[in-house]
C-alpha cells in the first residue's frame, strides 16, 4: 500500500495491516508491558490513607511517556515501512525520524494510527463489522413464509429439571 504525502513531496510503501500477525502482537505487547512496568517501578509504592490509616490508598496511575510512546511507534514502523522516497529512513532505526520531514512522520504516523489500521490490529481492536442482507434458506430457519421473511427460529428447550415429572 503506498502512502504519498499530499504535497507530492515523498512517498512510503506500507506492509497492509493484514499481514501482521500474531508474533507481531507478542512482541509489541511484550514491549509495552516492559514500559509499564518500567514506569510502575518509579512510582512511589502505595501507603494507608493519610484520612484513614485503616485504608490503603489505591496504587498511583501508570502512564507511559512520549519517549515510551517513540519506542512503540518504532517498533511498528520497523515492520510496516518496506520502502519510501526518504532516504535514510531503511532500514528503521531510531535515526530514521529525523532522516524526513516533520510532515512526512506526521502522515506515516497517522496512517498506523487510523481506525482500523495498525495500532488497532495490534491493540487487538477487531476490525469493524459491515452489516450485510440477511441470507435466505439456510441454517436456522426455513423460508417459509408468503412475504419471504425467515419465518422465526424455535424457542429453546427449558433447563432439564432434577424433580421427577408424574
Amino acid at each position: 500500500m503506498r502512502l504519498t504525502l499530499p504535497d507530492g513531496s515523498g512517498w512510503f510503501d506500507l506492509l497492509h495491516v493484514e499481514h501482521l500477525n500474531a508474533t507481531h502482537q507478542d512482541e509489541y505487547w511484550d514491549l509495552r508491558d516492559e514500559l509499564i512496568e518500567k514506569r510502575r517501578a518509579e512510582l512511589p509504592a502505595p501507603g494507608p490513607d493519610p484520612a484513614n490509616p485503616a485504608q490503603m490508598l489505591p496504587a498511583p496511575a501508570v502512564r507511559l511517556r512520549r519517549a515510551d510512546i517513540r519506542q512503540l511507534e518504532d517498533l511498528v514502523a520497523s515492520w510496516v515501512v518496506q520502502g519510501t522516497s526518504f532516504a535514510g529512513v531503511l532500514p528503521w532505526g531510531p535515526d530514521s525520524r529525523a532522516a524526513m520531514p516533520l510532515q512526512a512522520w506526521n502522515a506515516l504516523r497517522g496512517e498506523m494510527e487510523k481506525d482500523g489500521n495498525h495500532f488497532d490490529a495490534l491493540n487487538g481492536v477487531a476490525p469493524k463489522a459491515t452489516a450485510s442482507p440477511a441470507p435466505t434458506g439456510t441454517a436456522g430457519s426455513a423460508d417459509s413464509s408468503a412475504a419471504g421473511t425467515l419465518s422465526p427460529l424455535p424457542e429453546p428447550a427449558g433447563e432439564p429439571s432434577g424433580t421427577p415429572q408424574g
